[in-house]
């Protein structure tokens, strides 16, 4: 109890000093309290722990849209509507598109299937293709294939990638509330189009 009775005064001591510089600097008298000596610091009392570390509200927060309500009046893909709308967030939308471009099957395992290439060249290409540069382009560019098969490719690329819902039905969308939703991303996109 003694403790606790010292490391309370240390602190009113603190606070009023700092209290009545306060105040000297607000009535602006010329004359601010100057402490003579480097306050020491106040004991802590026994068992205290210091509070934990608050994170980083940035880092850890998942980002809404600001201006709630107001979605752009143009065409929006179901992803950007549900974000414009507040459904959901970016970080959660940026995940989607991620997964939903990684579960798509690459363009080389296509155009093998499709006897294009061979799995040699499929290696091979994977292996020379500058660090930036896409399949399609080196395999094009080195008359692998046309770029009338590299568009066949990427179309039939697309066609085999699920679609957004069902990747927000794994974020924990009801499916009649995301088929309402859509419902309301079409109508919002038929407005759109007379503007």
């Amino acid at each position: 109890m003694d403790q606790d009775e010292e490391f309370l005064n240390d602190r009113f001591k603190t606070l009023t000093q700092a209290y009545e510089r306060l105040i000297a600097a607000i009535k602006g008298n010329g004359r601010v309290l100057v402490q003579q000596s480097k306050p020491r610091p106040p004991e802590r009392r026994p068992g205290y722990r210091k509070p934990a570390k608050k994170p980083n509200p940035y880092s850890e927060k998942d980002h809404f849209y600001s201006n709630k309500g107001t979605v752009p009046k143009r065409k929006l893909l179901i992803g950007q509507y549900l974000y414009y709308s507040g459904y959901i967030s970016w970080n959660t939308l940026i995940k989607i598109i991620v997964r939903q471009r990684r579960d798509r099957p690459p363009i080389g395992q296509i155009a093998t299937n499709w006897g294009l290439i061979d799995s040699d060249q499929l290696q091979y290409i994977l292996a020379n293709r500058k660090f930036s540069e896409k399949f399609g382009e080196y395999a094009v560019r080195n008359e692998y294939f046309t770029q009338r098969n590299l568009l066949a490719l990427l179309y039939k690329q697309k066609k085999l990638q699920r679609p957004i819902g069902h990747y927000l039905l794994k974020y924990g969308f009801r499916p009649d509330i995301l088929e309402r939703l859509v419902k309301k991303q079409k109508i919002h996109n038929r407005s759109a189009t007379f503007k």
